[in-house]
């Protein structure tokens, strides 16, 4: 029982450290869009619902930079 509570917190450390990096990885390109608005985005775009982020921004994370993330 002890070692599949430890391979739980490994996957749950894991999994959270591929969000963060997801998120940091979009933000990064010519345009600055801040973390913040990027969550808000991915987040808007699995549950619905508006967007307190421009749409050009919307524009970029989901049609180029989250697309190439999940290509890498």
């Amino acid at each position: 029982m002890h070692t599949s509570v430890r391979t739980g917190a490994w996957v749950a450390g894991l999994l959270c450290a591929l969000v963060v990096v997801t998120l940091v990885s979009a933000t990064v390109g010519p345009v600055s869009i801040e973390v913040g608005s990027v969550a808000d985005i991915a987040l808007t775009a699995l549950l619905g619902g508006p967007t307190g982020a421009p749409e050009s921004h919307h524009t970029i994370v989901m049609s180029i930079r989250l697309p190439r993330i999940v290509l890498c």
